[in-house]
């Protein structure tokens, strides 16, 4: 499992990139999405698949909205 932000969100599309705390970034679709919402900057946790996905080298599986370190006692 992967931690990261969503970098990028096309609502029309239905799709979106999220960059990863390592930098790679994974491109995704609403489906992926465990609520089927996403906002530019949420934080998430991301299953990634090695699929090329159009020009990036990897797409996501499963997103969940992640809870920031910060916020935990």
């Amino acid at each position: 499992m992967n931690r990261g932000i969503v970098w990028r969100w096309s609502p029309a599309r239905g799709t979106g990139v999220v960059r990863t705390d390592a930098g790679t970034l994974v491109w995704f679709h609403i489906s992926t999405l465990d609520d089927g919402t996403a906002d530019i900057g949420m934080p998430v946790d991301i299953e990634v698949d090695p699929t090329r996905q159009g020009s990036f080298s990897c797409r996501a599986f499963r997103i969940t909205r992640s809870v920031p370190a910060s916020w935990h006692n």
